[in-house]
């Protein structure tokens, strides 16, 4: 494990971690889906998980095999992980359900009060679980998700960021400072969840196929149905960022993202889906998004606030005018 991670890791974090009676806290279920991983990012993952522990608060570790064709995957994982005792379950999908699927019917799994998604390509640090599940201790209704810096892909070393913020605004809170950070969105390679809030909201929505826009959906819920997503700055992990995607989603993996992303903004972005499908040249009325009357109802029930609300509270350095004429780009290009 890298020492790296070491240094994120402030020393007021050290004291609050202190502080904390782990026997009080909630039990975690990892869910760790995955395809053809690679056998050492994915053991990596699993050891870094149990060594940082607190082992009694992980109630299992459940790797959900998403119809791998890795020999190595096969027969020697399920020999493997003998030596974790059962702390460590296997679930194998009989077809290729990608990475949405495989995360539900890895959920449908667990036996612990809070559920932890992690990818199966992460490591953690030590206190990083303890401080997402005091927060959820809290208020269940809040997603809580670590502060997360990149394995270099090449060299395996840890790139420390600091505040995670890449491709969604952070507002910090002055609560605590070090501890509270608001996010309108999330990564979706780790993120801690009660279960009950978690079933509470709809989990996915059941109609995404396997790859796209399940963070938004779920952030949009949060947010929109009476929750908040908190970046919790003293759990710490490192996530491998890959050049490209090791394996194939299928041939029309392009439109399945497409489609996934249409099916969240019917739901939940009230007018300003309209800026959506201006900005992909498409709409619901040339792509099959299935049928979403089932998680209109699911919003209605929640009593979920509007997505201008959302905008407007959670996101307010978003620029989205709905009194729009017209957009586009004036541009000045001179060749030489």
């Amino acid at each position: 494990m890298s020492s790296d991670l070491e240094k994120t890791f402030d020393t007021r974090c050290k004291q609050f971690v202190k502080t904390l009676r782990t026997s009080d806290l909630p039990t975690a279920s990892i869910v760790m889906p995955m395809h053809n991983e690679m056998w050492s990012t994915l053991i990596r993952t699993v050891f870094s998980v149990l060594d940082a522990g607190p082992y009694h608060l992980i109630q299992e570790i459940v790797i959900v095999d998403d119809a791998s064709t890795n020999a190595d995957l096969s027969v020697p994982l399920e020999q493997y992980i003998t030596i974790f005792g059962g702390k460590v379950k296997l679930l194998r999908l009989p077809e290729r359900l990608g990475l949405i699927q495989a995360r539900l019917h890895g959920c449908d799994h667990t036996s612990g009060d809070v559920i932890v998604v992690l990818d199966a390509h992460c490591e953690v640090h030590k206190g990083w679980l303890e401080p997402l599940l005091h927060r959820i201790q809290q208020d269940d209704r809040v997603v809580a998700i670590p502060d997360t810096n990149e394995i270099n892909f090449d060299t395996y070393e840890v790139i420390l960021y600091g505040l995670w913020c890449i491709n969604f605004q952070v507002m910090i809170t002055v609560r605590f400072a070090w501890v509270l950070k608001l996010t309108p969105t999330h990564l979706g390679c780790c993120f801690a969840v009660s279960k009950r809030n978690f079933e509470r909201v709809g989990r996915y929505d059941p109609g995404l196929k396997i790859w796209g826009c399940e963070n938004q959906e779920l952030s949009f819920k949060i947010w929109m149905c009476g929750g908040r997503l908190e970046i919790i700055p003293c759990s710490h992990i490192a996530h491998l960022f890959r050049k490209s995607f090791p394996y194939s989603w299928g041939e029309n993996s392009g439109l399945t993202h497409i489609r996934n992303c249409m099916r969240v903004a019917e739901v939940w972005m009230d007018d300003y889906k309209q800026f959506y499908y201006d900005r992909i040249g498409r709409s619901p009325k040339n792509v099959n998004i299935g049928n979403i009357s089932a998680q209109k109802a699911l919003r209605k029930s929640l009593q979920c606030r509007s997505f201008h609300w959302y905008v407007q509270e959670v996101y307010p350095s978003l620029f989205a005018p709905l009194n729009t004429t017209a957009m586009g780009y004036v541009g000045f290009f001179v060749i030489c």
